[in-house]
């Protein structure tokens, strides 16, 4: 069965969904936004400077997830994250033991989509706008644009962007209307000199930054004096629309606060808010699928809140796809 198949979304859980399927005989296309692949698996590179802006690392639980990671040290594309983290708050500093080993991209957190991605039909810089059911399939269309029609969807978008492609499955956009995201306020800055900081990644106890990292330690970044800031959900929501220099601002006081570190001036500064970064309450089915209208929804939303869930939401989907 030679069944045409549109996943909308090249993150994780579409990429390994489109691998399956293809292997499974279906003929199918990625659509997605961004200029390539990668979703929250983000690199920001900005001249000599680069970012893990996204998702920081990722850690496995799951056997099936295993086999996938294992794969990817053997292609090079991912490798350990020995890194040294602890809890930080009020200056004061409580190592973290590692109760699972964590993996990153390598040489950046994209690396490893942009893998996935080779000799996939990916069409990139579109935003699916519409998923339209007649005879024969379903319709997608980008603004004025006709992307063609399939007889099979994925849509692997956050909720808020999934019900509207969902339209046409009234019972699957509610399930997926139900699930709230929270947005993310991204910090990278870079330092003339090195942090004097015993430590490379920090979970913080505070009301405005929830996670600090140094890029450099990560295996085969760049040498600079690179850090990540993530905001916490809540305040990020709460100043979603202050400038990105507030942000910047903001967040490296509370770095400085947080850490006990001497406060210095960064040389590069630069703010990204992910306004869809994870689900407050996720779900914890797997994937969304009518089986009649052959049209479904995947994505780490669906499972939980972190890669291996993106992973296995889309390895779980291309099975229904499949019918096995």
């Amino acid at each position: 069965m030679n069944e045409s198949v549109a996943i909308v979304g090249a993150g994780l859980s579409g990429l390994l969904a489109a691998r399956e399927l293809h292997g499974g005989g279906r003929e199918v296309r990625l659509f997605d936004k961004a200029r390539g692949p990668g979703g929250r698996l983000a690199t920001r590179r900005v001249d000599e400077y680069a970012f893990d802006h996204g998702a920081q690392y990722f850690t496995v639980r799951h056997p099936r997830f295993q086999s996938e990671v294992d794969a990817w040290l053997q292609a090079g594309v991912v490798q350990r994250w020995d890194a040294r983290l602890v809890d930080a708050g009020g200056g004061a500093m409580r190592p973290r033991s590692a109760e699972h080993a964590r993996y990153v991209g390598a040489p950046r957190m994209s690396a490893l989509t942009r893998f996935l991605a080779q000799e996939r039909d990916l069409v990139t810089a579109t935003r699916v706008t519409s998923v339209t059911a007649e005879a024969g399939g379903w319709r997608l269309h980008a603004e004025e644009l006709d992307l063609g029609l399939y007889e099979a969807v994925l849509v692997t978008s956050p909720p808020e962007q999934a019900v509207p492609l969902l339209a046409g499955a009234p019972a699957l956009a509610g399930v997926a209307a139900a699930v709230r995201s929270e947005p993310c306020w991204a910090v990278m800055v870079v330092f003339e000199r090195a942090l004097e900081a015993d430590f490379d990644g920090a979970f913080v106890d505070d009301a405005r930054l929830a996670w600090c990292a140094r890029n450099a330690s990560k295996p085969g970044r760049p040498a600079h004096e690179a850090w990540v800031l993530h905001g916490t959900p809540a305040w990020s929501r709460e100043h979603a629309e202050d400038a990105p220099g507030q942000v910047q601002a903001a967040l490296l006081r509370a770095f400085f606060e947080a850490t006990g570190l001497a406060a210095l001036e960064p040389v590069f500064a630069t703010a990204h808010r992910w306004m869809l970064a994870r689900a407050s309450e996720p779900r914890t089915d797997g994937v969304l699928w009518d089986a009649q209208q052959r049209i479904g929804a995947c994505g780490d939303w669906c499972l939980g809140d972190k890669v291996e869930a993106a992973a296995l939401s889309g390895l779980a989907a291309a099975q229904r796809v499949l019918g096995t």
